[in-house]
């Protein structure tokens, strides 16, 4: 009982001490965050009014009830209108970081008593999911583990209230994602399989002879579609409704693979330290699930949770079938590889009860942890400063008018503070400044897209235009929008120089400079002139 107190003691400070890369820095660095939250900002705007305003001009709701994120956006959207969006946007950070540490304690204890689970899983909390900010597969992902466990652990007892709350947990998981409730599909579903291959071949092959074997081996499996019914409708109908599908043949090898699942891509890195903790990680569960492995094929013990095996076969199969990209959304593989990585820790949860080796994985765990929260924390900073200089413009940009942006450095910078941002660049930090100036960012991609609550209309919106090589900033003009404002990041460093003379033969005669940032000068704001 004092080790259970202990163990919950530790969680908690655990999800306290999570949250400090998010606390340290006023802006935490997430590649679509800012998009997140002008989404938000314009759904307050959209929803209770007419169709007059400023917003609507640009905008409509995505009537499209499937595959639009809704349940994520309900709450960013009430809290935006009253406080800061770098608040919200925290408040959004420490939500996910909280739940993914108790979530993992609850699976841990679900899963073991003795939580190896829970422990295996902490580490993985500042993903590639995370510093991309892709929220809401975030939620979904941490409502899809905390399902899986759950069934797990009530499987042979859904019934009543627990059949319930697993129904509940299930469908809404593709509320939030569908990425997330297709793998628990695909991973529930094997795993039933397998549970009815193993009964009727190893149980109760001659019992209830009156019964085909064919209802008595998709009998659990079957059961599992229908606990999930409604999200598989919504499912079918949005892969339906996909924008395109495609497949990066680059990926489609073992080597790759391995890669993905060695921590070259499994936890979003800023530089090469995460790379290093990311393989002494998969390095370190890896070997352990390869010896019990061994030792379970060689007593030739068949349990229950084996099943997580299968399911884990299937996902690697499925790991190749999978196209890169999928309804607009990408990263497919990487994803995939969380839920290979989360059954491996599954199952070793499972198999293991030595008291050393329990140990050993709370303090591989807990001290790559303790690092990753001191490096990302030290990149919060960093990375902050940098954004503040971007959105330094704020003021000058008025409000109710539209804004674009082109960032010329694409992957960060690297000066004399060795300043790195994220892979996905900084591009959708102009977010920041819309929201603060209830302004639109035309630039939001997220508004071209099917399964976001918003989109731009589309007799305003030519993408073509302005995501041409060189962008087309006076033609866009010319159709039923216009470009207030152009901010160019990064213009003195460069060295795309053609691009940089393109963009500045449309500035000149239409734009003119009305501020350029005071510490580095990386940003530099442009209005239309007035006659225009």
């Amino acid at each position: 009982m004092i080790n259970l107190k202990k163990e919950n003691n530790m969680f908690l400070i655990i999800a306290i001490v999570a949250t400090i890369p998010a606390l340290v820095s006023k802006y935490f660095p997430a590649g679509d965050s800012p998009s997140h939250l002008e989404i938000a900002n314009t759904l307050s705007y959209l929803l209770p009014n007419s169709q007059e305003d400023f917003f609507s001009h640009y905008f409509e709701l995505n009537t499209t009830l499937i595959n639009t994120n809704w349940l994520f956006y309900l709450l960013p959207t009430l809290l935006i209108k009253y406080l800061p969006a770098f608040i919200v946007e925290k408040l959004i950070v420490c939500s996910y970081l909280i739940i993914f540490v108790l979530m993992s304690q609850l699976i841990g204890k679900l899963n073991n008593k003795v939580n190896i689970a829970g422990f295996l899983l902490i580490p993985i909390i500042y993903n590639f999911a995370l510093h991309g900010g892709f929220y809401s597969f975030l939620f979904g992902l941490e409502l899809s583990f905390f399902t899986i466990a759950y069934y797990l652990y009530y499987q042979d007892q859904l019934h009543g209230k627990n059949s319930i709350i697993f129904f509940c947990l299930f469908n809404l998981i593709y509320l939030l994602h569908p990425f997330p409730f297709a793998m628990t599909i695909i991973i529930l579903f094997s795993y039933s399989v397998y549970l009815d291959i193993i009964k009727f071949f190893f149980i109760e092959k001659n019992i209830i002879n009156s019964i085909p074997k064919n209802i008595k081996i998709i009998a659990k499996s079957f059961s599992i579609t229908l606990y999930g019914f409604p999200g598989i409708i919504c499912l079918l109908l949005t892969v339906l409704n996909s924008e395109s599908i495609q497949s990066d043949n680059k990926r489609e090898s073992l080597i790759q693979l391995i890669r993905i699942l060695a921590g070259f891509h499994f936890l979003w890195s800023y530089d090469y330290l995460e790379i290093v903790l990311g393989r002494i990680l998969i390095i370190t569960v890896v070997s352990i699930f390869i010896i019990l492995l061994l030792k379970k094929i060689k007593s030739f013990q068949i349990r229950n949770q084996d099943g997580l095996i299968f399911a884990l076969l299937f996902c690697l199969i499925l790991y190749f079938l999978f196209p890169e990209t999928f309804g607009g959304g990408g990263s497919i593989n990487i994803r995939t590889s969380v839920y290979i990585y989360f059954l491996i820790v599954l199952w070793i949860g499972y198999e293991i009860n030595q008291k050393r080796l329990k140990n050993f994985i709370k303090a591989i765990s807990i001290i790559i942890f303790v690092i990753l929260v001191l490096f990302n924390s030290v990149k919060s900073i960093q990375i902050s400063n940098l954004i503040e200089e971007y959105i330094s413009v704020s003021p000058y940009v008025k409000e109710n008018s539209t804004i674009v942006s082109f960032n010329l450095i694409e992957r960060g910078l690297n000066f004399e503070d060795r300043v790195i941002t994220n892979r996905k660049g900084i591009g959708q930090v102009t977010g920041y400044i819309a929201v603060s100036r209830n302004s639109i960012h035309l630039g939001n991609y997220q508004a071209t897209r099917k399964n976001f609550p918003i989109k731009f209309r589309s007799e305003i919106y030519p993408r073509t235009l302005l995501i041409a090589k060189p962008p087309k900033i006076i033609e866009y003009n010319q159709t039923k929008g216009r470009i207030d404002y152009v901010l160019l990041w990064g213009a003195s460093y460069t060295n795309n120089k053609e691009l940089l003379k393109s963009i500045k033969e449309q500035l000149n005669n239409n734009y003119h400079l009305v501020h350029t940032s005071v510490k580095r000068g990386l940003a530099e704001l442009y209005e239309i002139n007035s006659s225009l």
